[in-house]
């Protein structure tokens, strides 16, 4: 019982990370100043998972749930949290910092994802919807 609180405790404590991440991201993007968001977003994801978005673009479509669940022991809340992190750079960093391949790849990460959560969650999510369905119009353009 023990064991399993801690873990709770780790998956919460990288919710909160992963928040301030994206509160960041989002606060510089309203200022305008979002240029480094691929160096903060990779120095966060190195400290607290162990991976960076280069790993994230060479993964493929069919692993990544598996990987962020199952080895990186992350739930639905935190996996939204990576795709809305990720989406923020692919929005601000389109014109000078993420190659053309890599940003479709890592769009096909988010629709991954967000339709990974919402096939599993109980809710229906209209905003998650919204996101899927402009992932998906970015992917065809």
């Amino acid at each position: 019982m023990e064991e399993r609180d801690y873990f709770k405790r780790q998956i919460d404590l990288l919710g909160k990370v992963l928040g301030k991440l994206l509160a960041e991201l989002i606060g510089k993007k309203s200022s305008g100043g979002i240029t480094d968001g691929i160096e903060i977003t990779n120095q966060v994801l190195k400290s607290e998972l162990d991976i960076e978005i280069i790993d994230l673009i060479t993964m493929s479509n069919d692993e990544i749930i598996d990987f962020l669940k199952t080895k990186k022991q992350l739930n639905d809340e935190n996996l939204e949290q990576i795709a809305e992190i990720l989406m923020l750079n692919i929005e601000t960093n389109s014109e000078n910092g993420i190659k053309e391949m890599d940003r479709l790849n890592l769009l096909q990460k988010c629709l991954t994802i967000y339709n990974y959560i919402q096939a599993n969650d109980k809710t229906y999510s209209f905003e998650r919807n919204t996101k899927i369905q402009k992932i998906q119009l970015l992917i065809s353009n």
